[in-house]
């Protein structure tokens, strides 16, 4: 019993003691209050772009209670982008990009590329979109020109045909007139002889006159404009980052002028002028007509066909072939049977004879730029 009695009186002293030191603790004990945001809490979110600090928990909301203040539209508890929230992010976003704004009646800055026609147009650079072509310097080659050439000549021989075996005059028993077209014969009465044939001849023909026009107008040069995308936090400014090559590093800016309007000059931030530039040509080139002189020279070549029919469709079996060169005096055998000499056809190749241009033509028209006209001016 005396154990006992001992174990629970230091349980109870030890319940007092307890009971003491939690009722002197508990009253020095604070919580931190963690201001936790309950609707519109962007002033929570960091520090802003600007370099604004953090705001408090119930800033964003307080800022409305003044009709004069940040918020300004007088709803109270009302956020207020400009002071809770994140402003807008500037789309120049170097704005040591954002240079003054055009001179009156310009346009810019612009990025400004020109090469050879040839050349591989290049993309807009950074900062830059929305190309633009123009050309220069346009190129209007290969005036009128006429050239002349023979046509319609014509060979022909005279064919000597005889009844003995070597060509003696007195033994000529036809003579026909060889021409690419079938001539009968007459007089001779056996299938075998010998044939000569005069030296050929070439004739008739003219010149025909053919006048070749212009040759396409092309430009020699293809120019490229393109322009800013960014903007500045000063609207009188413009975003223009200098451009990277290929393009020119200078700003440039343009004017485009209606046709016929006097060009002007470059403004005095812009002094270095380029080429004016053009859309479109319009090309009214045209020629007149040119001359020709006579035909003269030409040649013949080919062979005499002699056969024993009378309209020259059967110069197979039965039919005997002269050249027209080197020939001489030449035997024939149209075959056995009561068979002679009946059709002549020349086969003729001709060779054309020259003409020479009498009178060149002359061009009329033009090929000039057309349309609007653009004015470019850069930095120097």
């Amino acid at each position: 019993m005396g154990a006992a009695r001992r174990l629970c009186v230091r349980a109870v002293v030890l319940t007092v003691m307890m009971s003491a030191l939690l009722s002197l603790a508990l009253p020095s004990c604070q919580f931190p209050e963690y201001g936790i945001a309950t609707g519109g809490g962007a002033g929570s979110a960091g520090t802003l772009e600007g370099g604004m600090p953090n705001l408090p928990a119930g800033a964003a909301g307080t800022a409305g209670d003044d009709p004069g203040g940040v918020g300004g539209d007088g709803n109270a508890g009302a956020p207020d982008a400009g002071a809770a929230g994140e402003p807008e992010r500037p789309s120049c976003v170097a704005q040591s990009s954002c240079v003054p704004g055009p001179p009156a009646d310009w346009v810019g800055p612009i990025a400004f590329w020109e090469g050879m026609t040839s050349s591989a147009l290049p993309d807009c650079p950074p900062g830059y979109a929305n190309p633009n072509d123009r050309y220069r310097d346009l190129s209007a080659p290969n005036p009128c020109t006429c050239t002349c050439a023979a046509q319609g000549q014509a060979c022909s021989t005279t064919l000597h045909i005889h009844s003995d075996q070597g060509c003696a005059m007195d033994k000529e028993c036809a003579t026909v007139s060889a021409v690419s077209t079938c001539k009968g014969v007459s007089g001779c009465i056996g299938s075998q002889g010998t044939m000569v044939a005069d030296a050929w001849t070439i004739s008739g023909g003219s010149c025909t006159a053919t006048v070749s026009p212009p040759g396409p107008a092309t430009w020699r040069y293809h120019a490229r404009l393109c322009q800013p995308t960014g903007s500045c936090d000063d609207p009188s400014q413009v975003c223009a980052p200098t451009p990277p090559l290929p393009y020119v590093t200078q700003r440039c800016v343009t004017r485009v002028m209606s046709a016929g309007q006097t060009l002007p000059e470059c403004p005095l931030d812009y002094p270095l002028r380029n080429e004016t530039l053009y859309e479109a040509f319009t090309d009214t080139r045209s020629c007149t007509a040119c001359g020709c002189s006579s035909v003269s020279g030409g040649s013949c070549s080919g062979q005499l066909l002699m056969g024993r029919d009378t309209t020259c469709s059967v110069m197979g079996i039965g039919s005997t072939t002269y050249p027209l060169e080197g020939g001489g005096c030449q035997p024939f055998n149209l075959g056995s049977g009561n068979v002679r000499p009946t059709s002549v056809i020349g086969q003729y190749t001709v060779t054309p004879g020259t003409c020479s241009v009498a009178s060149q033509p002359s061009q009329k028209g033009d090929a000039v730029p057309s349309g609007r006209a653009t004015v470019v001016c850069c930095k120097l």
